[in-house]
């Protein structure tokens, strides 16, 4: 209910160019090892709720046409992504991470995305840099991501990253796979 009046409300201020003035987003194009990532450091509405509803929200009209407008010509180019930094809800986290890709497409986690925002973070400030080593945690839908920066001179160098936890359940484990190329059949 309140997410269908939130949608509601934002669509009249998105026809109305966001409210009484024009809406301005800020972006920071980064890549990591020539994977692009635009990050969207400000002029995004307020999202309500947790990380799950904020991705939920962006997911649809008529936010995702934050996604189109930033990701297709002219701004963008079939390999872009769009990476969306919000106020953390939880409690570990420095900031909550919505991805965005083409199609539609909001994954839960993508490293290549959270390198990229933890660089754009720490080289504007949004996270403080401590050199050598700067330490900090992102949210995504999957879960809480640490981040672990190698900095000098003002510059993200590297980033570690130690993603959410995954598992197989049981039911999912001991699988006969047939693999080609003369390998044949493998118990996982």
């Amino acid at each position: 209910r309140h997410s269908q009046r939130f949608a509601a409300t934002l669509a009249a201020d998105l026809d109305t160019g966001w409210g009484s003035s024009i809406r301005r987003l800020q972006c920071i194009d980064v890549h990591a090892e020539g994977e692009p990532a635009r990050v969207v450091v400000g002029g995004l509405p307020h999202i309500p709720g947790g990380i799950h509803d904020k991705r939920a929200l962006m997911m649809k009209p008529p936010l995702d046409a934050i996604r189109k407008l930033l990701m297709t010509e002219p701004r963008g180019y079939p390999c872009q992504n769009v990476d969306y930094v919000l106020p953390p809800s939880h409690p570990k986290a420095a900031f909550d991470i919505i991805i965005a890709e083409q199609n539609c497409i909001y994954p839960a986690m993508s490293g290549h995305n959270m390198m990229c925002v933890a660089t754009a973070l720490l080289e504007t400030g949004m996270v403080p840099m401590m050199e050598p080593i700067s330490e900090f945690a992102l949210n995504t839908p999957a879960g809480l991501v640490d981040v672990q920066a190698e900095c000098s001179a003002g510059k993200a160098k590297r980033v570690l990253l130690r993603n959410a936890p995954s598992f197989l359940q049981p039911e999912n484990m001991d699988v006969e796979v047939d693999v080609p190329g003369g390998i044949g059949k493998v118990r996982l």
